[in-house]
């Protein structure tokens, strides 16, 4: 890290970094928000309206919360392995750098990091897939009994196709 340039390019990677972390926190807790009172104001009024406006709600919410993640993942899985397109911020040395950084300011060794993070992630999943089951649990509910009924007809278990010709 001896230029100037290498200094502010990694200052700016590690801010880059930092961003993603806290925006996939931020912006799908700032979409939730916006949707919940957007129910509360009733916008907008015809019932067809109503439906696409849920639609686009959820669409935004779900390209803000996979939007830093995909990012996230994309840096740190072309750092990991170098590949850099003659772009310094995607080297291995900047992954290392990063890492080290978080790892002081956080006083844990840096190798622990990523598992971390994954696990964050893991946990924000399964936050908003229970929210996107929740919103859709009509149709989940209708999908699954119509699945079971063509599973379980006692007609498809009586017939002489089933039974055994064994003597």
């Amino acid at each position: 890290m001896g230029t100037k340039i290498a200094k502010a390019a990694f200052l700016v990677t590690a801010m880059m970094f930092f961003a993603v972390l806290a925006l996939d926190i931020a912006i799908p807790t700032l979409v939730l928000c916006i949707m919940a009172s957007s129910t509360l104001v009733g916008l907008p009024r015809s019932a067809r309206g109503a439906q696409a406006w849920r639609r686009g709600r959820m669409k935004w919410f779900l390209i803000f919360w996979a939007g830093p993640i995909v990012f996230l993942g994309g840096w740190y899985w072309l750092s990991y392995y170098d590949m850099s397109f003659g772009i310094f911020m995607f080297t291995r040395q900047v992954h290392d750098l990063t890492f080290q950084l978080y790892g002081k300011a956080l006083g844990i060794p840096p190798e622990t990091i990523p598992p971390l993070v994954a696990r964050a992630i893991a946990v924000d999943s399964l936050v908003v897939f229970a929210i996107l089951g929740l919103r859709k649990r009509k149709s989940i509910i209708a999908w699954w009994k119509a699945r079971q009924a063509l599973n379980s007809s006692p007609s498809d278990l009586a017939s002489k196709e089933s039974l055994s010709s064994a003597p």
